[in-house]
This record gives C-alpha cells, structure tokens and sequence, in this order.
C-alpha cells in the first residue's frame, strides 16, 4: 500500500468520536406578550443565559455559546466596521497574494514601507474590535 493508502485506512479504522450526551431541551409556551418582555428584560443576553440568570441567580455555571459575543463597545465597533466598509483592504490584499502568488511583486523599499504601514493598521483595527467585543485578544 501507498502511504496516502496507508493513512487513509488508519483514518477510516478508527472509531468517530462521541459527542457529549445533553438532556432534551425544556420547552415552555408564552403568550407573544410574556415573550416579548422577557426578551426585553434580557437585554444582550441570550434567552437562556437570562432564564437560568433568573432561577439561579450568580450560581448559574458559565455555558459555552456558538457564536454569541456580548459587545462591549458598540461605538468603538462600529467605527471600525465603518472603516472596513470603506476600505480597499480585501481587494488589496487579494492583488498583493495573487502578484506573489505569480512571483510579480516587487519588493522595493517603498513596497515594504507600505506593507508595514498597512500591517500596523491592521493590527489596530484589530485591537479596536477586540476591546469592543470585550476580549482578551489572545488566540486560542
């Protein structure tokens, strides 16, 4: 067999992986009414996160959500956001790749200089969003 056989089979051999076990989800009916105001009540956090805030007050574990960032700077967000949308940076970004990508990318001084400038932009905008979204800004 070839390795990319090899490993394919080793792959394929192994057992999938099982997901966590959760109980079936609580359901319970509102009138449009009673929905509406809890929405209200739970401001930016998720209809969950605010029912088990309700019954269990601080005790309450903290949940992984899919998706769900509380922001905590709105403004700062959508300035940043403002800029992106009226910016070339992907279009630029996609011709710098596709001109190295064919090995047409002149690397001058005044190149370089330009792609630090950019580089530093970047990594301040980035640094805006992680302070509006309110983390930590280190990957994981």
């Amino acid at each position: 067999m070839t390795p990319v056989s090899d490993a394919f089979e080793e792959a394929a051999s192994k057992p999938p992986k099982s997901k966590p076990k959760y109980p079936p989800p609580l359901s319970l009916r509102m009138t449009p009414e009673e929905r509406e105001r809890l929405e209200r009540d739970a401001g930016q956090l998720t209809l969950s996160a605010y029912i088990r805030l309700c019954l269990f007050g601080d005790d309450v574990p903290k949940h992984r959500t899919r998706g769900t960032k509380v922001i905590k700077d709105h403004e700062a967000l959508a300035l940043v956001l403002h800029h992106f949308m009226h910016s070339n940076i992907a279009n630029n970004l996609n011709q710098l790749a596709k001109a190295t990508h064919m090995g047409t990318l002149p690397i001058d001084d005044e190149t370089a200089s330009c792609l630090r400038e950019a580089c530093t932009e970047v990594a301040e905008m980035r640094a805006v969003l992680v302070q509006a979204l309110g983390q930590s800004g280190r990957r994981k």
